[in-house]
């Protein structure tokens, strides 16, 4: 349900949008669920995303490019294929008439899932007896 003209769900959101940028949207929406199908899908800070034992990447479409954002940890293991693109501490932004990098969307997306999986691992606990 729109909140004060805000999206609260990806559909939602998907209706604010140019129809080239839901394409997009639903492209990397797409690479990311097939990459890493156990992540769990969520919307939350106003754009669409996927969680897997804690933040995995989340993606948006801006007025002059769409951004991809990872940990800082992921994005500093590809910082060398980024060197085209406009990087923050955890973000990535693309120009809108620039194909969409499926593969290195893909690849990052499941490098945080395995980073998140063995980080995951290390918390659990034995039980105690």
């Amino acid at each position: 349900m729109l909140i004060n003209n805000v999206p609260t769900t990806l559909p939602e959101y998907l209706t604010t949008l140019t129809p080239e940028m839901k394409e997009t949207m639903l492209q990397i929406r797409d690479t990311i669920a097939t990459a890493i199908p156990e992540a769990k899908e969520v919307f939350s800070y106003q754009m669409p995303g996927f969680k897997l034992h804690g933040s995995l990447i989340w993606f948006a479409a801006f007025k002059n490019h769409y951004s991809v954002f990872v940990v800082p940890k992921v994005l500093d293991l590809f910082r060398e294929e980024l060197k085209s693109f406009e990087t923050s501490k955890s973000t990535i932004q693309f120009p809108l008439d620039y194909p969409v990098q499926v593969d290195l969307i893909r690849r990052m997306a499941q490098c945080g899932a395995k980073m998140n999986k063995e980080a995951a691992k290390l918390k659990v606990k034995p039980k105690k007896k």
